[in-house]
């Protein structure tokens, strides 16, 4: 499945307009959650070519994203993998992920182990207010995120092969009607960028925070 995304900060005069447009949309649910991302002290995860983050999603998702291939195009499409923590055990395939990116992994049965034996350190963390809303074809979430501010994303999903532009269009048009700028950095790389000077200049140029970015898509491979 692919999911195509854009997001923007939220200014007080889009709110009326971004309500109007809610009021035809189906109000999902609302979910508090927390974000903690992991590398090793010299950020090989980040600095690997194909720019990997490590993330665990309430303290049980882990969860791999990188690039689908090395590069730096502007629409370069993104995969994700996931594993269920249980009871801090650290799935066998798990391990053998994080070999591939970083070929001195000690496995470990445990993600406790895992850090620790591989040292990883916190990144970054980030907390989330999400509430998300539908009409049937597009998800809408509207985000509080904690040090950073209130933004809304418009997503679309695509089958595996399917050709991405009018999922884009229809994000495009969301976004250009709340009179919103998309943004070029998600949260991880705002958050990196006011708090981890060190590890924001390693993100690729397509992800880095500017105000006269043009449009930016993110596209990701689940």
């Amino acid at each position: 499945m692919l999911e195509v995304e854009l997001k923007c900060a939220m200014t007080p005069e889009m709110w009326p307009k971004l309500r109007q447009l809610l009021q035809s949309m189906y109000k999902q649910s609302i979910k508090k959650s927390r974000d903690t991302y992991y590398d090793t002290p010299h950020l090989r995860f980040l600095r690997h070519p194909r720019s990997v983050f490590v993330r665990l999603r309430e303290e049980q998702h882990l969860q791999l994203k990188f690039d689908e291939q090395e590069g730096d195009g502007e629409q370069m499409p993104c995969v994700e993998r996931g594993f269920l923590i249980v009871d801090d055990h650290l799935p066998a395939i798990a391990g053998q992920l994080f070999r591939f990116f970083l070929p001195g992994w000690q496995s470990a049965s445990t993600w406790s182990q895992a850090i620790q034996c591989n040292e990883l350190e916190v990144l970054a963390s980030i907390e989330k207010m999400r509430t998300c809303y539908t009409d049937g074809t597009m998800l809408v979430s509207v985000d509080q995120v904690a040090g950073l501010g209130e933004f809304v994303e418009a997503e679309v999903e695509c089958e595996e092969g399917t050709e991405t532009q009018e999922a884009l269009t229809h994000v495009q048009a969301f976004i250009s009607d709340l009179g919103g700028t998309p943004l070029q950095a998600g949260y991880t790389e705002l958050w990196l960028y006011k708090n981890n000077p060190q590890a924001y200049a390693q993100v690729p140029e397509r992800f880095r925070v500017d105000e006269n970015a043009t449009m930016m898509c993110f596209i990701e491979r689940r």
